[in-house]
């Protein structure tokens, strides 16, 4: 194999599901870190594998909050790295720590990577309830801290914020809807499109002996509201949207081609890094339409440029999947058909969904997928952070790549497309362009989200609280229907 010596390699992949739910012992997330990261090691069937780790970075864990979580991660492991970093970021992070890797790969500033996410979200959330103490491991003040990397994620506009529209939960049934308008489909239509889009998610899962979920979930099961299935953020249910709720790691090693051969590591274990893009995406209040994504077109276009092949084209394709909207706008972009297999885990509502470490689950995953293709096989990877608001793309390969790997921007594009204005303080007579109704524990309607177009094109947000407009909401198809918004952004149809 005839390959500049720096040419990057995914040589290890590891990934640990933890039953704390089912009686096994609980982890925290720097030991779940920290077993994926053995895992990985003995993935890679090297010699001397992780003492040669010169750079170990983790991304930042919810359930964790270190002060140095990649120290605690490699005094587990009892190695010492030179460099330790934290990184952060939202969902998008680990796309960029893979792409990030392999460019300090081929840049030689690093011998061997090693990747970690972990987050033990089941079990801090069970001990928040029932009061366990599970002693999580605290570090003073005196503990060194590492190098950060990132920064943590803004996706909210101000006027979404002034109306509690924050969470993704209230921000994704948005998209959907608006999708569903532009698909031209009913209400009834559009819930058994969904059933039958994450009936085929679930199908993966089950085979997949890392998801949380390998029951197995038919499209009626998944798409029609029921006890067990509520709705959550209308037209989504339970079974729709992204389980955070698991204990789960995942980690990646990444080297150059002349450390792997050093290192003894067979040139089957490896997979190579072809092409990364990366791009964000103003707040959802200034995007000229919510039914498509210009970030993900982008950065589709900038992947079949530098890899020479479309999106469409790779043997195998783990879209990011939060909820179902987020999994439309990607492949849309990308030019990807939704009647193809869109992941390689089962997704973030039944392989698992630990908060920003999905995506490092996914690539994991994939390197497994691909080896076992052999050459010529090829994977995609897209990890999503805030509201479809930043993409990595990640191009990966069985064979070595024909050029050097290279990690770009489409944000100069990004930057001079067009934009919506958006009016925060508009008052009376709007359409609506999209809309959700928020639901409680037991199922009922609580609260309603609108966007709105003003007489001008502009953007208006409306809030929706009487529970007769709330029953117009869950009943009606109310895509372009008139609606009034008061002064304190209270909106009524009619």
């Amino acid at each position: 194999m005839a390959l500049d010596a720096l040419t990057p390699v995914l040589v290890g992949a590891g990934q640990i599901t933890n039953r704390a739910d089912r009686g096994e012992p609980v982890l925290q997330a720097y030991q779940l870190m920290a077993e994926a990261l053995r895992r990985a090691v003995t993935d890679t069937t090297g010699r001397g594998v992780l003492p040669a780790i010169d750079s170990l970075r983790v991304a930042f864990s919810l359930s964790g909050a270190y002060r140095n979580g990649p120290l605690l991660v490699a005094n587990d492991l009892g190695i010492s790295p030179r460099h330790l970093a934290l990184v952060l970021g939202g969902g998008e992070g680990p796309g960029a720590m893979v792409a990030g890797a392999a460019a300090d790969i081929a840049a030689g500033r690093h011998d061997v990577i090693a990747l970690a996410t972990g987050e033990a979200w089941w079990s801090k959330v069970d001990a928040d309830r029932t009061g366990r103490d599970l002693r999580w491991i605290r570090q003073g003040d005196d503990v060194a801290l590492p190098e950060v990397i990132g920064e943590m994620i803004e996706f909210v506009h101000p006027a979404e914020r002034a109306l509690g529209v924050t969470d993704p939960i209230q921000q994704y049934p948005l998209f959907e809807q608006a999708l569903r308008g532009q698909a031209g489909r009913t209400v009834e239509e559009h819930r058994r499109f969904l059933g039958e889009l994450w009936a085929g998610f679930s199908e993966v899962a089950t085979a997949n002996p890392h998801a949380w979920d390998r029951e197995g979930h038919d499209a009626e099961e998944i798409s029609t509201p029921s006890r067990g299935n509520r709705l959550v953020g209308s037209p989504y249910t339970k079974l729709m949207v992204s389980n955070e709720q698991v204990d789960q790691g995942a980690a990646v090693l990444v080297t150059s081609a002349e450390r792997a051969f050093a290192l003894g590591i067979p040139t089957d274990r490896w997979v190579f890094p072809v092409a990364a893009v990366h791009g964000a995406a103003p707040p959802i209040s200034e995007r000229y339409d919510l039914h498509h994504s210009p970030l993900a077109e982008f950065v589709g276009r900038a992947i079949t440029k530098q890899t020479g092949s479309s999106p469409a084209h790779a043997d195998y394709v783990d879209l990011y999947s939060c909820f179902p909207s987020a999994v439309q706008l990607q492949a849309a972009g990308l030019r990807i058909g939704l009647d193809r297999q869109l992941t390689v885990t089962g997704g973030m509502r039944f392989a698992g969904g630990p908060w920003a470490g999905y995506a490092m689950h996914a690539v994991a995953s994939m390197i497994e997928r691909l080896r076992h293709a052999g050459d010529g096989a090829t994977g995609l990877c897209c990890a999503n952070g805030g509201a479809v608001t930043k993409l990595v793309a990640l191009s990966l390969a069985a064979a070595p790549p024909s050029s050097p790997f290279s990690f770009s921007s489409v944000q100069a594009r990004l930057d001079a497309s067009p934009r919506r204005r958006v009016n925060p303080t508009f008052r009376g007579m709007a359409r609506v362009e999209s809309y959700t109704v928020m639901h409680g524990r037991g199922g009922d309607a609580t609260s309603g989200i609108l966007t709105c177009w003003t007489p001008d094109q502009q953007r208006a947000w409306g809030v929706v609280h009487g529970a007769d407009d709330l029953a117009v909401m869950g009943a009606e198809d109310v895509l372009g229907a008139p609606v009034t918004i008061r002064a304190d952004n209270e909106a009524t149809f009619g």
